[in-house]
């Protein structure tokens, strides 16, 4: 009887050890996606565009010295990318005779904001 019981013992230990089977591989730990950056933020940039709200006059656009573009009558431009963090000199200058509509800017635009600058000069 001492027999039967240590081989039923023996019996249970091997069934018990058996019933556990391999153990499974772990899971892979899944990568990360890396958060997209910004183009804006990347190229340390913002977006401007300019407006002619003036019902009577044309304007040339003179950005950091340079002609843009040409507003023609409550006209907005396209955007532009800028330099952001930084001054820069804008002029609203009247197309027929290159003198100043409005008094010089030198706006600081900041990075991946957008902004609409404009000249509303009225001659009345």
């Amino acid at each position: 009887m001492k027999q039967a019981v240590v081989a039923a013992s023996l019996l249970m230990v091997l069934l018990i050890a058996g019933c556990k089977g391999s153990p499974s591989p772990p899971s892979p730990t899944p990568t990360p996606t890396p958060t997209p950056v910004a183009a804006c933020v990347t190229n340390n940039t913002a977006s401007v565009r300019f407006a002619n709200n003036s019902p009577n006059a044309q304007y040339n656009v003179i950005w950091d010295g340079f002609q843009w573009t040409t507003l023609g009558l409550k006209v907005t431009s396209q955007y532009y990318e800028v330099q952001a963090g930084v001054a820069h000199t804008l002029i609203f200058r009247f197309t027929h005779n290159n003198q100043n509509a409005c008094t010089p800017a030198n706006p600081v635009p900041l990075q991946c904001n957008s902004y609409t600058y404009s000249c509303d000069y009225q001659n009345w």
